[in-house]
This record gives structure tokens, C-alpha cells and sequence, in this order.
């Protein structure tokens, strides 16, 4: 399709079709086509009739569409499906006379009465919010359609299909032979009867033919059955009657002649199977009846109509999925419920059961054509291209024959631009006005409160009047001073606070503040947007106590707010800078920093100066106001002049009202806040007042806020559009179900596309779908809504009480009475509603849990409330941040180029052009050989939705704006268009991943040489290699904010799979290596081989718990337990019950039997599937807590609660429990019955405790005394000393006696000393301390006592008494004997040698002869404990006040007599 083109022409006051097509030179004579085309015109919605005509009028615009005569029209074919060329040229008439203009709604009138109504549509439309845009040129097929392709032995060629049509090849077989019920079934009760005497069919079965469905596995077989029910009327009455049943056990091996595709013998396998089966009934079935399957599996409904993938069987599920697209023109499925007593499902139940036990014979040859389709398992996954529309192959590769796809080039290229090159705003050419209402206020301290802990919204009562006070004003922005609050972003109810923060000291002072309304407009875009500071972009440019500087940007309106608070006028200090000199010194740092700043484009100073202006009117400051002047205005003068900083406030013109903002205690009142705007703003200034409302009662406060407005006018860019989700409609099946619909309505761009401008295409035209369906609108929604009753009684109430006050019976006791009771209906009404929006809150809640959408969990936890007591979260910081020169980021671009360069270091990333990226990009790539394409490298509509079914929908959208939760959304309609075929690069992919690893060339070349010899690609297809060498070529990234990428040098794309790839590349050869060397070295069984592995996940290790790590579970967990017991347990009374009893009574089998029941079911799977090296290893090892000893215990436990322990082994034989569960094919319902008993065992305990333990303390609170078990209670301690026969309280007692009265010493005193530790050489600075490091260090103390024996006791004496003095001296200085002045240092020198060392015994008995010792006095503690005779128990004195009278009463019920 050609482009627009427009042409500006004079037409008469009237024209027609003839006209405009000679005008347009379609129908001109020059023309030589001009007979073959017929012309439509249109202006505006208004088709022009041919033969007629129309008026003109300055501005009107004519479409003409031009049509081959030719082109076969078809009624309902939808013009982009058709070929045709289209001609679309606009015809602009003007006329000359310009005081015949006139609005175009005026003309309407003007319309010739023969168009009808309907034809009068308004000549400009609204559109939609989200339009879908077409490219034509990009759907619409070539003249040369791929019927007309011819094999090209030049061009990639495959064999796509084995057969070039399945459904026709299965419709074609004969009708399956439909069997009667086998012999020897056992007839389930509830089937007798139908089959005897048929009965109505069910309500929803309303097809003449029904198929019920069922399978059956016990883990090593599986089976399945079909039951095939026909509607006969009998007696004017439709009937359901049993016509015959299939069934067969399901076989996993591929050249078994009945495989249908199965990959494991479970349920899931049985019931895909009998599914599979019932669509070949189906597909076969002779009779034009319209058919009803109905599993008992949701899985089978799902997978069959494509609404989800399974992981388990995936080929049979695929097969499932492809009888579906068949048979859903004809066939419809519905949903049993299993084991509900329903006839024909517990027919099917039977029969399945039957199957797997008897494994009757089966008809090889009557599936044999299924058979042979799930043996090509590309024409599986492919098969849905047979049946689509023709108009569908243009989006593929030419399929010749219906056979061979025949890979053509994708060279058409039509510049689209995707998403995430589209973000920059359109710059714009009309003006619109803003205005902006700002206010500078010094509010003393706007919030008390500590700096740990604060939260980041500020709900105090002085923020919330001021926002409340502030908003209802429309006040846009106020700079606040002495805040006094921590540094960090706030938010208040409508404002959001930026604090520069105060001191940090014990009383913080100071500290400014910028208050941005978040919603309230200050200007609009031209499609009437409003724009709001609360969307602004922030950067900090400067914060201190006293200063903040802050640059915002709203699309194309930058705005700098600063914020300032001079130092106020005290009485000057001897020797220090009079109040002047500060205030100069302060006003010129302020003036170094703002130039830094700078003060260009709109720019607001909030000022608190504390400081008069000059009383000389100048071009900057006005007359108004004026008051004498002393240091501090000089300084802020000259700070004005050097910025051309003007203050509209002195301006008669400006200004209104009183000048003064400050009120002295005294009661003088004078000026000190101030707003200033750089010069070249002056004519912006519309007013300037003080605003004497503000209330100031609340605080002290002694200054009034000021404020200017000004407005002016801005050329608005066109923004980006935005993007917002709903995230319940994204999750309501109805929604979903509607934008699938609407998806499948798109045209897929053709083949001869390119790549990147189909996904480009695909993309927009998704995201503006999506955003019709699931567009957040901003309708305020109540939190709790009411229903119609509550809303007509709550009416009613309000009816009453205006009836009430008009007729003065308010205070009437009747109508008081009456009242009172609607107002009690009411309150009723409004519990039940509010119980049912909670219990949807709940279900929501549930469902986002079960599909992992943990945002959404996250925000509605947190909208019902966080947890009370806890530490909330505190503020955001400031956006700022500091560059390597030490100086601040000055713009949100500059920002986001700091975070660009970070990144660009991290993955020697290089900034380059999107032009220079594509550039690189079509340079890179080549057509790949035609023998290098394999089928299964193509991803297939199954792996799409796999994919996308993978996805976690609560992850935030990428540069393409579409969150995960819409490709959910899509389902198989959204896989079914994500189609793309894949486009392999040159190169070789193991060089190109090393080198995108980072590692150096040669090391590269040297792997590679390697890699050359030892077939490390062996596993690997050259295709797939081309596909890796893609995902390696051109990695870039983007940062919200810069127009151009980042090319990445380094490491891979997030999300890619390309490490396991180049594990497999790395590691394969190796281990196959090392096989080799451990068979050449070892006579070792070697079991397994080197292969593909995807995860480490694959795994599956042994469960094993610690036998000592249960006490402590058991003792965490015993306190969240009890929560869920309030009202039934104390929470003190929880330490009486042990944890397993706590869980029983929750309903929770207790943690030791789950690890018990979990490790018997898991036991089975282990002895079938255990490799024999590891069973051996479990074997040898017969430690305590040992697995195999574990497992014996899991066994004892069965027996001990299963309610038939005779079919278990009596002995405690571990091998012969194993051959018992090999064999037993009811193992698994075994082990969960087990469970299921031992939890009604515990539970029962459980009650049984917990009712004891509250009927004792209700008959404690009543007053009784309960007897309690009789506790031995211990006599006193009494302790000897065996050298006088004293006796004495403790042992510390008895040292002390020993000590005074026989000179007792502790041993260590008699190796002690110095301050140095001679055996690890650690100085301490006293023997004290030397002593308790030997006494608290046994090792140093054992290797002093090897090597030396102890000292004389006259040494011992002489250095206890030095201690004793340098003792005294500490206490008397208050210190302790053992106080540290000097830590413990570690010192250079010779140790003792080590324990046990041969030079410990001769270092003993040199120094035993220089110094033998004498008496040792450490010997002299003798004593030992004196053992008395326990205390009797007191018992109780019982009355017969304490007994409490009981009834009895039998189980049996109330006793007789």
C-alpha cells in the first residue's frame, strides 16, 4: 500500500465522484489504467453516492479509496484478507472567499437530504483511547501467493509433515468398534439401575452422543475406559442408554502398536489416555450427532481446549490438544465431578479399575493411525497449520505440497520503531497556560518525633493540618523552614515532603523542607492531561540543616525550588564574628552554591531571612515594605544583586495587603520571609500576599507564611502514553476470555516481514488491545460497597430523622424506640456487607497465592494493615547523588548517565545509537546453509505457552510496557501469534560465548583448539549454535530516561539459558574424560554417563532430620501453635501441653509422624529407583540416627496406627519391610491412611489434655484445691571440712573457711607468674589476671603444670602480698581487684613446648632440682557434702466444702429412675 499523499485544490461550490477521481488522476485519460479502477468517496464517515453530488466548504477533506475491478468481492470477506492494491489520496478544497468560513458543525445542515440519517455522523469523531493501529502493507498478501512458490533448490528446504493431512487420515478409519462391559466386572450399586432401565440424562448433557471418561495407575501400571452413552426417546421421553465402552492399560513404549504417546504410568497418563481415546470415538464417530466428552479430570478439559500445558506426558497432552482443534467445531467438553455417585462416571471408574488388574487383550490395529501420529512428534506440535485458514500461511514460510517448507528471506522492511525507541516525547507547537501557586513558611518544628523509626508518611496533627490548610488553599509548593525533622522523602495526605534535615543533636534544630502537592494541576498537555508536581522528576542538588536546593521536571517544565533559612540576629559575643560577619559569611557560601545551581528558567527562592531588605528601591526591590536596614540586609542585598534575584513582595503592583510576616515577642512585627523569582520571571508575577489566615494557635509560631502566584504560558510536549493495569479484571476469566477473542481478530504480519518490524508491530498493536480490556480506569471506587437493601434502609434511616426534626417528635420515647431499631438493622445490614467484601478480599487473597502473584499479595496484606507494634519502615532518601569529583548529579538525565556509566564498568558496556546498533546488527548477520536448519530448534505454539505459563505474573513490565500477567491473560491465542521462526547468525558459538565471558583471546583460541579435538560441540546442532551465537551478538540494555543503548562486551542477557549450554559445552567432554581415566585406574562399577542436564534441581536428595534438632522445633514453634488456640488455650497454659498435642488440636499431624509419613512414601520410590552403589553406602552405615535406622522406625510407627497390622511383617526385619513395600501395589494409600489415623490418635489425646487441663482451672477459679502429685523436696545443702569437722552452707563457705583458718590457696597461685602467659605469651599487665586466664584457658594451664612444678610457698607468699598491695590501691580508687586498664596483647618470644612433648618432662625435672617444693598449701580444701534426709510431703487436710458435687452420666444418655 502506498502512503498518504495530500494535495491542496480548488473545487466549486459542489462536486461528485467523477470530479474528485479526475482530480486525483486515478480516472484522468492520462491514466492508462484508469478503466480497471472504480472510485469510493468518502468525507469523513459520509460515503458520497456516485451520481450525485456533494457540497464543499473551506477545510472539508475527501478519502477516495481506488479498487480494481477485478478483485473478487465476497460478502463478509474482510478487506485486509482480500488482495487488492488500494489508492488512498486526500483532496483539501479552499475557498478563496475567507468571510464564507464557518465552523464545520454549522454545515452539517448543508448535507443534501438524500443521505440518510445514519450517514450523518459528526465529521470528527472522539477515538478511542487505544486505538489499534493496522500496517496494512505489513498483513496484506504479496499478488504472488505461496500456492504459486516452486521448489528452489537454493533455499532451505524441510520436510514438515509426514502426512499432508492427519484429520482427514483419522476420519478416513473406520468407526471404532464400541465393546460391551467386560466379565467379571464389579458392578458398582448406583449403575444397575440405568443400565436396566435407562433414566433422563443428566441436565447438562445436551448432545444425542455422551463419552465418560476415567483411568486408573497404582504407580507401575495404568489403565483407562471410555463408556459411550446415546439420548433415545422412549415414550415422549428422552432417555440415556448405555451403547458400549472402550478401554485398554496404557503402555510408555514408543514401539508398543497401542502407544498413544504416554511417558509414565500415573493418573495423569490414564486419564490423557482415555481422553485421547474418547476424541478418536469422536473423530470416527459415523452419525452426524453432536458430542459431549465428560472427564472427571479438570486437566483434560483444559489441555483439550488448549487453555493451559501440561508438564507430565507433554506428547500425549500435545495429541489431546490437536483431536481438540479438530473436533471443536463438533464436540464440546464438560466437566464431571469424580466419585459423586453419578452412574456413568462410576461405570467408567469401574471398568478402568477392571482394566488394570485383568489387562485384557487389546485390537492392535484399530488405533494404529493414532499410533503412527504420535510416533512424529513435529507433526504433533504442528499439525494445527493443516487446519488453519489459507490466509493464515502467508504469516509462514512457503509450505509446497503441504509438505515441504521451503525457508524464504524476511527482507521486507518498513521502519517501524518498537516500543522502547518510542519513548521519548514528541516535541510540541501550542502553547498552554500554567500557573503555580507557591508559599514559603517557617512553621517551628512541623513534627515531633525521634529519629528511629520514623515512618515515611507523616499522619502527626501538626502536618495534617497544615496539608489540610495548604490544600484547600490550591497552594502548589511551600518551602518550609525549622522543620526540625530527619533527612529523607515523606509523604502527607496530599502533599509529598522532601527534608534537607535538621542537626543531629540531642535537641534537633533547624532543618527545610518542600512540600509538593502530589494531585493538583498546574498546567495541562494538548490532550488535556493535567501534569502535577506529584509526577515530577526530583534531583537534589544540595541539602543542609539550612538549605535545599531541589530541580524538578514535569515533561517539559523545569522548575528549581530552593529553600533557605539565614541565621537569625543575636547579641554579639566578645572574641567571636559579630552577627553581621556570620550573616554575610553565611549569605555568601549560599552564593557559591547557588551558582553551581544556577537560577535559570523558572526558579522560586522560599526564603526565611531574618533580615529587612534595603530601604532604596531598586529594578529588583520595590518600595513597598521598606524598613531601616542593617547588616544582615546588606548582605542579602548584595546576595540578590549578584543572582538579579527579584522580590515581587515590595511591588505595589504585586503585592497585596500587609507586609509584615514576623511578630517579636515584644509585639513588633517586621519582614522576614520573602519569595524570590530570578528578573527575567517579574511578568510572570500575578500576586503576592501574606496570608493572614493561617492558623497559628496549634504552635508557637511567630511567622505567617507569604505567597506569590504566577502563571505564564508552555509548550507542552506530547508525552509517552502511560500505562496502567488493572490487576482484577487481569485475573477475571470473563475479561480474558474477551481479549482473546479480540487478539485472534488481529492480522499477523506476512512472512517477507522482517523480524524486528513484525515484533515491533505485534508488540503496539498487543499493548493497545490489552490496555482496552485491562486499562486501569481512575473511577473512585469505595473500599467497601453496599448492597441495594443497606442503601434503601440507610435512605430510610435519614427519611425518618428529617421527618423527625420537621415534626419535633425527635425526642418523642416512640419514635426514639422505632429509631433505634432501624439504626440496629442498619448496623446489621452494614455487618453482613462489610463480612462479605472481607471474604472477597480472602478469596482474592487465596487466588493470588495459589498463582504466586506476590505483589498483588503484598498489597492487599498491606492495605489490611501491617503488623502492630513493629518498627515501621523509614523515609526514602533524598534523590541525590554524588559524582566522582565529589560534586552532585544536576538533572535526572544526569542521573540516570551516572547509573548507565556504573553499569557500563560492571559489563564493559559501551553507550551507543540505536542506528549504530542496528547497523551492527544487519552486519552480523548471514544466511545460514540449507542442510543446518533442524525442525526442532523452531518453537513451537506449546513451548510458547509453556513459557508463558512460566512466567511470574507479579514481575513489572519490560522497555515494551507488557507485564506478564497480559501474556497470561493471552493464553493459547497469544502463543498461537507469538509464532516467529527463528534466524541463525554466522560465526561460531563457542568462540563468540567465551569472548562475551570476559576471557582473554588467548585463552579463548586455546579452548577452542581444544574444543576442535575433543568434539566439545558434538551435542550441540549447528543450528542451535547459531541461535547461541545470536543471543551473544549485540547484548545491549536501556535505562529509563536516555534515548541511546548500552552495548554490552560482557556476560549474558538476563533470563537466557545460556549457561547450562556452555556447562553442557565445557563439562561434557570432561567428564566423559574422567570416565575414561577412573575405568583405566580403578575396578569400580561405574554407573551412569555424561549427559545433558538442564538444573542442579534434578536431584532429589534423602529427607533426614537431626535427632537433637526436634527439641528445638518443637520448642519455636509452640508459641505460633498456641495462636492459632486463642479462645480455647491460655496463652500461659501453653508451656502444660507438649507441641505435638498442640498441633493435633490445630488439626495438624505433628512434625515428627509427618517426617514419618513422608519418609515411608517416600521409601517406595527409593528401592525402585536407587542405584545399587548408594543402597550400599545407606547399608554400611549402622550409626545412630542413620537413615536405614530412621526407616525402621517410620515402619514401627505404621504398625503401631494402621488399623490392619495383619498385613503388614510382624518382625522388625528391615529387608524383609522392603520386599513387603516392593510388592504391595497399595503402598502409597497405605502410608496416607496410616497418617490419616495417627492424626485421629493424636487428636483424640489432645483433646483429652486440653479438656483436663481447663476443667482443672475452672475448678481452681471456683475456689477448689486440687490434689497434685506428691514432689520430694530436697533438704538444705551441708557441707564438712574434713580437717575440723565443720560444717557450713555452700562451698564457697567452706573455701573461705579453709583459707582463713588453714591457710588455703587455690592451685593456680602456684604457677602464676608474672603477666605473661609462658605457653601462649599473651601479656596481661597483673598476675591477676594472668591467674584467671589460666584457670578459664586449661590448655595454657596444662602445659604450665607439665613443664614446671609448683613454687616454694615463701615465693608464694611474697608475690600474693604484692597483689594484696596493688589490690588494696585499685579498691581504694574504686576500682575492682581484677580491673583492666590495658588489653590483653599478644608479645614476641620463646613458649613452652606443647603438651605431651618429651621436652615438657625434662624442662620438670630441671627445675624439681633447683627449687623443690615445700608444703603445698592448695591441699588444705577437704570437705564433702553432708547428705540429709529429705522432707516429707505435708499432704492435704480435706473438707467436704472442697469435694465438688458431680453427675454422672452414661454415654448411652440420660439414666432411667
Amino acid at each position: 500500500m502506498d502512503s498518504p499523499k495530500y494535495y491542496c485544490v480548488m473545487l466549486d461550490h459542489e462536486t461528485d465522484v467523477e470530479q474528485l477521481g479526475f482530480m486525483s488522476l486515478i480516472k484522468h485519460p492520462a491514466n492508462p489504467q484508469a478503466d480497471n479502477y472504480w472510485i469510493q468517496a468518502k468525507h469523513g464517515e459520509v460515503i458520497i453516492p456516485e451520481g450525485t453530488t456533494f457540497p464543499v466548504r473551506h477545510g472539508y477533506s475527501f478519502e477516495l479509496t481506488a479498487f480494481r475491478r477485478e478483485d473478487p468481492w465476497e460478502e463478509g470477506t474482510s478487506l485486509i484478507q482480500m488482495q487488492f492494491t488500494k489508492i488512498r489520496k486526500s483532496i483539501v478544497g479552499i475557498h478563496r472567499d475567507l468571510q464564507a468560513q464557518r465552523p464545520i458543525q454549522e454545515n452539517i445542515a448543508s448535507v443534501p437530504s438524500h443521505l440518510d440519517a445514519t450517514s450523518r455522523a459528526p465529521l470528527a469523531t472522539q477515538p478511542n483511547k487505544t486505538p489499534v493501529l493496522l500496517n496494512l502493507e505489513a498483513v496484506i498478501p504479496d499478488e504472488r501467493t505461496h500456492a504459486d512458490s516452486q521448489l528452489d533448490d537454493t533455499l532451505p528446504q524441510m520436510l514438515w509433515f509426514s502426512d499432508e493431512a492427519w484429520m482427514l487420515r483419522m476420519q478416513r478409519c473406520p468407526p471404532c468398534q464400541l465393546r460391551p462391559l467386560p466379565d467379571g466386572l464389579r458392578m458398582p450399586d448406583v449403575c444397575y439401575w440405568p443400565l436396566i432401565h435407562p433414566v433422563p440424562p443428566d441436565s447438562d448433557s445436551t448432545s444425542p452422543l455422551t463419552l465418560y471418561l476415567d483411568g486408573s495407575a497404582n504407580g507401575t501400571h495404568a489403565a483407562w475406559s471410555v463408556i459411550a452413552t446415546l439420548q433415545v426417546t422412549q415414550m415422549d421421553q428422552v432417555t440415556e442408554a448405555f451403547i458400549g465402552c472402550l478401554y485398554g492399560v496404557v503402555h510408555i513404549a514408543p514401539e508398543h502398536p497401542a502407544w498413544a504417546g504416554a511417558q509414565s504410568m500415573d493418573n495423569i497418563a490414564a486419564e490423557l489416555s482415555a481422553l485421547a481415546f474418547a476424541q478418536q470415538v469422536a473423530i470416527r464417530w459415523p452419525h452426524n450427532h453432536s458430542i459431549c466428552i465428560r472427564p472427571d479430570l479438570s486437566l483434560s478439559r483444559l489441555v483439550a481446549t488448549a487453555t493451559t500445558v501440561c508438564k507430565s506426558n507433554t506428547l500425549l497432552s500435545q495429541i489431546c490438544r490437536a483431536q481438540g482443534y479438530w473436533l471443536a467445531p463438533t464436540t464440546h467438553i464438560k466437566e464431571i465431578r469424580g466419585h459423586k455417585g453419578f452412574a456413568w462416571n462410576e461405570l467408567a471408574d469401574a471398568v478402568a479399575k477392571w482394566t488394570l488388574h485383568n489387562a485384557p487383550e487389546e485390537a492392535l490395529d484399530e488405533f494404529a493411525a493414532l499410533h503412527d501420529f504420535a510416533t512424529h512428534q513435529h507433526d504433533v506440535a504442528w499439525t494445527w497449520m493443516q487446519t488453519t485458514h489459507e490466509s493464515v500461511a502467508a504469516c509462514y514460510p512457503p509450505l509446497i505440497e503441504q509438505q515441504i517448507l521451503q525457508i524464504t528471506q524476511s527482507d521486507l522492511k518498513l521502519g517501524v520503531k518498537p516500543i522502547e525507541h518510542c519513548e521519548d516525547a514528541d516535541p510540541g507547537t501550542l502553547a498552554m497556560p500554567w500557573t503555580m501557586k507557591a508559599t514559603s513558611a517557617n512553621v517551628l518544628a512541623v513534627d515531633i518525633r525521634s529519629v528511629k523509626g520514623t515512618p515515611s508518611r507523616r499522619n502527626s496533627h501538626r502536618t495534617i493540618r497544615l496539608d489540610q490548610h495548604w490544600h484547600k488553599l490550591q497552594t502548589h509548593v511551600i518551602g518550609v523552614q525549622e522543620a526540625r525533622t530527619p533527612s529523607g522523602q515523606y509523604q502527607s495526605m496530599h502533599y509529598k515532603i522532601l527534608a534537607s534535615g535538621a542537626t543531629a543533636t540531642k535537641t534537633p534544630l533547624y532543618g527545610c523542607e518542600l512540600w509538593l502537592h502530589r494531585t493538583l494541576p498546574l498546567a495541562k498537555t494538548t490532550d488535556g492531561t493535567s501534569l502535577t508536581l506529584g509526577e515530577a522528576k526530583l534531583v537534589v542538588h544540595y541539602a543542609d540543616p539550612r538549605r535545599l536546593i531541589v530541580k524538578a521536571q514535569i515533561e517539559a517544565i523545569c522548575c528549581t525550588f530552593i529553600v533557605l533559612h539565614a541565621p537569625c540576629q543575636t547579641n554579639p559575643t566578645p572574641g567571636q564574628p559579630t552577627p553581621g560577619e556570620r550573616a554575610q559569611a553565611w549569605w555568601d557560601e549560599s552564593s557559591r552554591i547557588l551558582t553551581k545551581c544556577g537560577t535559570q528558567g523558572l526558579c522560586w527562592l522560599f526564603v526565611d531571612a531574618n533580615a529587612p531588605l534595603a530601604d532604596t528601591a531598586t529594578d529588583l526591590i520595590g518600595p513597598l515594605g521598606a524598613e531601616p536596614t542593617n547588616a544582615a540586609g546588606e548582605a542579602l542585598t548584595e546576595f540578590l544583586q549578584a543572582h538579579r534575584l527579584a522580590a515581587p513582595c515590595t511591588f505595589d503592583q504585586y503585592h497585596v495587603g500587609q507586609t509584615q510576616t514576623w511578630t517579636h515577642a515584644t509585639g513588633k512585627r517586621s519582614r522576614k520571609d520573602y519569595i524570590f523569582i530570578p528578573e527575567h520571571m517579574l511578568p510572570c508575577v500575578t500576586s503576592s500576599h501574606v496570608d493572614v489566615s493561617h492558623d497559628t494557635t496549634f504552635a508557637h509560631e511567630d511567622h505567617i507564611p507569604v505567597t506569590l502566584i504566577c502563571s505564564g504560558w508552555h509548550t507542552p510536549a506530547h508525552p509517552p502514553p502511560r500505562y496502567t493495569w488493572d490487576e482484577e479484571k487481569l485475573l477475571d476469566p470473563a475479561c480474558c476470555d474477551a481479549f482473546q477473542a479480540a487478539l485472534l481478530t488481529l492480522p499477523i504480519p506476512k512472512w517477507r516481514v522482517a523480524v524486528d518490524d513484525h515484533a515491533a508491530i505485534f508488540e503496539k498493536q498487543v499493548l493497545d488491545l490489552s490496555q482496552q480490556f485491562f486499562a486501569k480506569r481512575s473511577a473512585k471506587e469505595r473500599k467497601i460497597s453496599l448492597e441495594e437493601d443497606t442503601h434503601a434502609l440507610i435512605a430510610f434511616k435519614r427519611q425518618a430523622l428529617d421527618y423527625g426534626r420537621k415534626n419535633g417528635v425527635i425526642h418523642d420515647q416512640c419514635f426514639r424506640a422505632e429509631l433505634k431499631q432501624v439504626e440496629k438493622d442498619v448496623a446489621k445490614l452494614v455487618r453482613r456487607d462489610t463480612q462479605k467484601h472481607y471474604d472477597q478480599v480472602l478469596a482474592k487473597l487465596d487466588a493470588a497465592g495459589e498463582m504466586s502473584n506476590h505483589r498483588l499479595v503484598y498489597r492487599m496484606l498491606h492495605r489490611l494493615g501491617r503488623k502492630k507494634g513493629g518498627t515501621p519502615p523509614g523515609p526514602r532518601p533524598l534523590p541525590m547523588l554524588r559524582k566522582s569529583d565529589g560534586t552532585h548529579a544536576q538533572s535526572y538525565n544526569e542521573q540516570q548517565m551516572m547509573w548507565m556509566e556504573q553499569f557500563c564498568a560492571i559489563e564493559a558496556g559501551l553507550p551507543i545509537t540505536w542506528n549504530e546498533l542496528l547497523r551492527r546488527n544487519e552486519a552480523a548477520k548471514e544466511t545460514m546453509p540449507a542442510h543446518q536448519f533442524e525442525p526442532a530448534v523452531f518453537p513451537t505454539a506449546w513451548d510458547i505457552q509453556a513459557g508463558i505459563a512460566s512466567l511470574k505474573r507479579d514481575k513489572v513490565p519490560g522497555p515494551n510496557n507488557l507485564p506478564p500477567a497480559v501474556m497470561k491473560a493471552g493464553g493459547e491465542t497469544m502463543a498461537r501469534r507469538c509464532h516467529e521462526g527463528r534466524r541463525g547468525n554466522h560465526g561460531t558459538a563457542f568462540l563468540a560465548a567465551m569472548a562475551k565471558l570476559g576471557l582473554p583471546i588467548d585463552q579463548v583460541l586455546a579452548m577452542a583448539s581444544s574444543a576442535e579435538k575433543e568434539v566439545a560441540t558434538e551435542g550441540l546442532s549447528n543450528h542451535l549454535q547459531r541461535v547461541l551465537h545470536d543471543m551473544l551478538t549485540n547484548t545491549h540494555f536501556t535505562i529509563q530516561g536516555l534515548q541511546d543503548p548500552c552495548l554490552t562486551t560482557r556476560g549474558t542477557r538476563p533470563g537466557d539459558p545460556v549457561a547450562d549450554v556452555l556447562f553442557n559445552l565445557c563439562m561434557s567432554k570432561l567428564l566423559t574424560d574422567f570416565h575414561a581415566m577412573m575405568a583405566a585406574t580403578d575396578t569400580l562399577p561405574w554407573l551412569g554417563h555424561a549427559d545433558w542436564v538442564a538444573d542442579f534441581t534434578e536431584a532429589e536428595p534423602l529427607p533426614s532430620v537431626k535427632a537433637h534438632e526436634w527439641d528445638k522445633w518443637a520448642n519455636q514453634l509452640r508459641g505460633p501453635i498456641a495462636l492459632l488456640m486463642k479462645g480455647v488455650l491460655a496463652t500461659a497454659r501453653k508451656f502444660n501441653h507438649t507441641t505435638d498435642h498442640l498441633f493435633a488440636w490445630c488439626g495438624i499431624l505433628p512434625l515428627a509422624q509427618q517426617v514419618h509419613a513422608h519418609r515411608l512414601r517416600f521409601a517406595q520410590r527409593l528401592f525402585q529407583r536407587c542405584p545399587p552403589i548408594t543402597w550400599r553406602l545407606m547399608q554400611a552405615d549402622d550409626t545412630i540416627g542413620s537413615w536405614p535406622q530412621l526407616l525402621s522406625d517410620s515402619f514401627q510407627w505404621m504398625r503401631r496406627h494402621y488399623d490392619k497390622p495383619q498385613i503388614l511383617p510382624s518382625t522388625n526385619d528391615l529387608h524383609a519391610w522392603i520386599a513387603h513395600v516392593q510388592l504391595d501395589p497399595y503402598w502409597k494409600g497405605r502410608v496416607k491412611k496410616t497418617a490419616r489415623l495417627a492424626f485421629h490418635y493424636n487428636a483424640a489425646q489432645a483433646e483429652h489434655m486440653v479438656w483436663q487441663h481447663n476443667f482443672e482451672a475452672t475448678l481452681e477459679a471456683a475456689g477448689a484445691t486440687l490434689p497434685t502429685n506428691p514432689t520430694i523436696t530436697p533438704g538444705p545443702e551441708r557441707w564438712m571440712c574434713d580437717l575440723c569437722n565443720k560444717v557450713f552452707q555452700s562451698t564457697r563457705a567452706l573455701a573461705m573457711h579453709a583459707s582463713r583458718e588453714h591457710g588455703y590457696r587455690k592451685k593456680v597461685r602456684y604457677f602464676a607468674v608474672g603477666d605473661t602467659c609462658p605457653a601462649c605469651c599473651q601479656l596481661f599487665h597483673t598476675r591477676n589476671r594472668l591467674a584467671i586466664h589460666l584457670e578459664k584457658n586449661t590448655k595454657c594451664y596444662d602445659v604450665v603444670q607439665a613443664c614446671w612444678p609448683p613454687m616454694p610457698q615463701a615465693q608464694v607468699d611474697l608475690l600474693d602480698a604484692e597483689d594484696k598491695q596493688t589490690e588494696s590501691q585499685l579498691r581504694r580508687a574504686g576500682w575492682w581487684a581484677s580491673k583492666a586498664f590495658d588489653p590483653a596483647v599478644q608479645t614476641a618470644g620463646p613458649r613452652l613446648p606443647p603438651l605431651h612433648d618429651p621436652a615438657c618432662e625434662i624442662l620438670y625435672n630441671k627445675t624439681l632440682c633447683r627449687r623443690p617444693p615445700d608444703e603445698v598449701a592448695y591441699h588444705n580444701l577437704q570437705g564433702h557434702r553432708v547428705e540429709a534426709d529429705p522432707t516429707k510431703h505435708q499432704g492435704l487436710w480435706w473438707h467436704n466444702s472442697d469435694l465438688p458435687s458431680f453427675i454422672l452420666q452414661s454415654p448411652q444418655g440420660v439414666d432411667s429412675g
